[in-house]
């Protein structure tokens, strides 16, 4: 573990906030990472790659405040997400792909505002 510019930075280039961790702590939690490479501040990851805050996350790129996510692509705040792709700001999502401003969705596909999208499937049958 070298500090690098601010951050206490493993051998997978894997970084950790100097003014928010110890190094002690920044050596517990890359301990936590398996298989991840350019993350900062992340702990209990799996093969992820340049995220930011995320936690339990698994396969994420690029991501941004993950929690517990599975398969995400360049998402920004998921939380329980399953399969992302290209999501923005999802909550509880599921098996989400091009979704944008993602809240409580299940199964989405393609969709912005998968649950206004469902309103309307619905409403539609009225």
């Amino acid at each position: 573990m070298k500090l690098i510019e601010n951050y206490y930075t493993d051998s997978k280039n894997n970084k950790w906030n100097k003014f928010v961790y110890s190094k002690k702590e920044a050596v517990a939690l890359s301990k936590t990472l398996e298989n991840c490479t350019n993350c900062i501040n992340c702990e209990h990851c799996k093969n992820c790659d340049g995220c930011v805050n995320c936690i339990g996350c698994i396969d994420c790129i690029d991501c941004i405040n993950c929690i517990n996510c599975n398969g995400c692509k360049i998402c920004i705040n998921c939380d329980n997400s399953y399969c992302c792709l290209k999501c923005i700001e999802c909550i509880n999502c599921d098996s989400c792909k091009e979704c944008k401003n993602c809240k409580e969705c299940k199964n989405c596909i393609s969709c912005e505002n998968a649950k206004y999208r469902e309103y309307l499937k619905h409403d539609s049958k009225i």
